[in-house]
């Protein structure tokens, strides 16, 4: 079995691969999105619960990866589409599997002792857990609390970076229903379209003019958002194993 740095080192090379922001947002449209007919149902939620979809900690990685290099939006052949989703479900199924081995092993010492021993006492058995564990709360909330939770931050946040929470509540409100249209429009654009020049990547896409027409917020309020919450295009340097810090998870 490889290493887990291996692995890592392997889909870090994948994700720099011309186009592949095409596959990350083909992931991101089958893993989060829900369709329905008439009326939405419990079983059209089953897709999401199924061990095949990725996660966010799994689709945050690819992101954090393409970051590392020359992101070049260029779509790909069908063929190589293709070769960039099946491997990279592969190569995280694998590090998956890599995580797991520490809590197999320790559950098989304890065991063998006499004495009842946790498993779970070691941090190298809780790395699998914390990064494959459940959200602690869903996206929504953390939106919708977050005026509340940086209340006592307010005068800080429209003095040095321009806006309020409660300003960037609402716009990040209207990105996430600008989001859903976009993606709808271009799935029924796509279906039109041959399969070599099928893709999910414009309905992921914005304009700064479009949150401001949309919003109704100033020009300026919605420039300072969006330049707080976007990614340096450093190359995400510090972001060298899956243990380390990957800035596009906090600038997106």
């Amino acid at each position: 079995m490889r290493t887990e740095q291996e692995i890592f080192d392997e889909l870090a090379a994948l994700c720099v691969s011309q186009g592949f922001a095409h596959a990350i947002a083909f992931f991101c449209y089958r893993d989060n999105f829900v369709g329905y007919n008439e009326e939405l149902k419990g079983e059209d939620f089953a897709k999401l619960f199924s061990d095949e979809r990725l996660i966010r900690t799994e689709i945050s990685t690819l992101i954090g990866l393409m970051a590392r290099g020359v992101i070049d939006l260029t779509l790909p052949s069908e063929e190589t589409l293709g070769h960039y989703i099946t491997t990279a479900e592969f190569l995280l199924k694998e590090l998956h599997e890599v995580m797991l081995q520490p809590m197999k092993r320790d559950f098989a010492a304890s065991l063998k002792e006499t004495e009842s021993l946790s498993p779970f006492t070691s941090a190298e058995v809780l790395r699998e857990a914390i990064f494959y564990g459940a959200e602690s709360a869903y996206s929504f909330q953390y939106r919708d609390l977050a005026p509340r939770k940086y209340a006592r931050d307010e005068q800080w946040l429209v003095k040095n970076k321009k806006f309020s929470a409660q300003q960037a509540k609402e716009l990040i409100s209207t990105l996430l229903k600008l989001q859903e249209e976009k993606s709808l429009i271009n799935l029924k654009e796509t279906k039109e379209k041959s399969p070599e020049l099928r893709t999910f990547l414009p309905g992921f896409e914005f304009t700064q003019a479009e949150v401001v027409e949309r919003s109704g917020q100033p020009t300026e309020i919605v420039a300072a958002v969006l330049d707080s919450f976007s990614f340096a295009n450093d190359g995400n340097p510090t972001f060298v194993a899956l243990n380390e810090f990957n800035a596009t998870d906090l600038h997106p």
